[in-house]
């Protein structure tokens, strides 16, 4: 199956009719899924497991959460840095936070993890390393092409994508 993702709104690639939207607000990470007629699906937001001073920067001690409207947990993912970047084995740089690229994703139950390549390319494997989902940006014209065989349900693509986007912020240039 292949869904389009353009300007936030999710599409079967050749169709015209809106699946899902993402909201956001300007002050928060947290995200809403809605119906086209903006009823909430889903919310999707980052967690700290230990918010004490000493430790907000570390990366494993985030965990991001996909709820249902209910509060439902329905995904949870855990993200960690990249192999060579673990500032337990390396050290913090000086300049630059370690890179992120990847974290281990629970849904029903299964264990998967989504891998970010590069800020426009994403996988998502399943435990016997089978690629279930490829996110890809496709370019000068626009959006994200979605791209799966999984049975999953389209909300929860949508969920991913952003979970997608959550790893890409944790590389973003931290400003003191």
């Amino acid at each position: 199956m292949k869904y389009l993702l353009k300007s936030g709104t999710l599409y079967e690639e050749r169709e015209d009719k809106a699946l899902f939207k993402i909201k956001s607000k300007l002050w928060s990470t947290d995200k809403l899924i809605v119906l086209p007629d903006d009823t909430p699906i889903l919310k999707v937001l980052i967690c700290t497991l230990d918010p004490s001073e000493d430790k907000h920067v570390n990366v494993r001690l985030r965990k991001y959460i996909m709820l249902d409207s209910g509060g439902t947990l329905i995904a949870e993912g855990h993200p960690d840095y990249a192999e060579g970047q673990n500032p337990d084995m390396v050290g913090w740089p000086i300049c630059r936070m370690p890179h992120v690229d990847h974290a281990s994703v629970q849904i029903d139950g299964k264990t998967f993890l989504l891998t970010m390549h590069n800020s426009q390319n994403y996988s998502l494997k399943d435990q016997n390393g089978k690629t279930v989902l490829q996110i890809l940006h496709r370019g000068l014209i626009g959006g994200w092409l979605l791209e799966t065989d999984f049975p999953f349900q389209a909300q929860i693509l949508s969920g991913l994508f952003i979970f997608c986007r959550f790893i890409e912020q944790e590389n973003e240039f931290l400003i003191v």
